[in-house]
């Protein structure tokens, strides 16, 4: 997995976050985003809609260019300061018991 983020942004300016992956084949089940350890947003191809945002302090996140591979931040400000990182989740495999 390579995640891009930027080392500083200008406030006032969008930024978009970008994680790159490979399943290995096996299907997409969610990819999330944290800042220090909080949820913002979650990306699961199962669920409609796919993304969801959680409610963070400065950060507004833009929804209609983000996907499974990249998040758009609005208006960055100086409160976003912090730890970002994705995780990346892939479905669990069907089984049929015999």
């Amino acid at each position: 997995m390579k995640m891009s983020v930027p080392t500083a942004v200008r406030v006032g300016h969008s930024v978009t976050l970008s994680c790159d992956y490979d399943l290995e084949g096996a299907p997409l089940y969610s990819v999330r985003w944290y800042r220090d350890n909080d949820e913002f947003y979650r990306y699961v191809p199962k669920e409609a809609p796919p993304t969801r945002v959680f409610p963070l302090s400065g950060l507004h996140v833009d929804v209609s260019v983000s996907d499974e591979h990249r998040v758009t931040l609005l208006s960055v400000g100086k409160p976003m300061t912090g730890m970002f990182q994705c995780e990346v989740s892939a479905d669990a495999p069907f089984f049929i018991p015999k």
